[in-house]
């Protein structure tokens, strides 16, 4: 019935464990951005603080994290074989953690700062480690794009953050919540806000974003 319904692939992905991190990924990223632009963008056609440019600029930064994040998952690390060794054979043996021996799996010689990972069954490059967010290896050949992609998630983290801090600070300065009233449901006796108070407003009020 699993399979029926969400797909005989990504079921046969979750029960291996071979994509799992990559659904958990797009669960929190996708699901997170359709709550900005379900519930913060209509925020920002009124708020003080937050220009509405910021639709057009969180538009980019949701395109370049699911590219950045694609072209991770997509780039190979570089693969160690008998045609390609001369090709990444470009560091020196320190003969402490690197020395000149042959891998005991594929009986290759192992180059230093190289790796033989698992998961493949292949030889990497200058191996980094295993990301299980792109289901692949970081190594030589792809770094850059493993750097990109955490630097984007990094700025989006930030961005999203300060954007959203700025709307609620906004519908405070607004709405002038520090003097509003609020009322008691359970006693019906009118309270003054305070600054617990008008966190808990903001936090019922936008529960999704908070």
């Amino acid at each position: 019935q699993m399979r029926n319904v969400f797909g005989a692939e990504i079921v046969n992905a979750l029960v291996n464990g071979i994509h799992f991190l990559q659904i958990v990924y797009l669960f929190v990223v996708l699901g997170s951005w359709s709550v900005m632009f379900a519930h913060g963008y209509p925020m920002m056609d009124t708020s003080s603080q937050v220009s509405s440019y910021h639709k057009y600029s969180g538009y980019v930064v949701f395109m370049l994290c699911m590219t950045s994040w694609r072209r991770a998952c997509k780039a190979p690390p570089g693969y160690i074989t008998e045609n390609s060794i001369m090709k990444f054979d470009n560091y020196p043996y320190d003969n402490l953690l690197y020395t000149n021996k042959l891998c005991p799996t594929l009986h290759i010689r192992k180059l230093a700062r190289s790796k033989y990972d698992r998961v493949s069954n292949r030889h990497v490059p200058r191996f980094d480690h295993y990301c299980g967010w792109l289901n692949q290896s970081v190594g030589e050949e792809n770094y850059r794009y493993f750097l990109f992609f955490l630097l984007v998630h990094a700025v989006m983290v930030i961005y999203g953050s300060i954007v959203t801090t700025l709307l609620f600070y906004g519908e405070i300065i607004d709405k002038d919540l520090h003097n509003a009233r609020f009322f008691n449901v359970a006693t019906g006796a009118e309270v003054i806000a305070d600054n617990m108070m008008v966190f808990h407003y903001l936090l019922m009020t936008h529960f999704y974003l908070a």
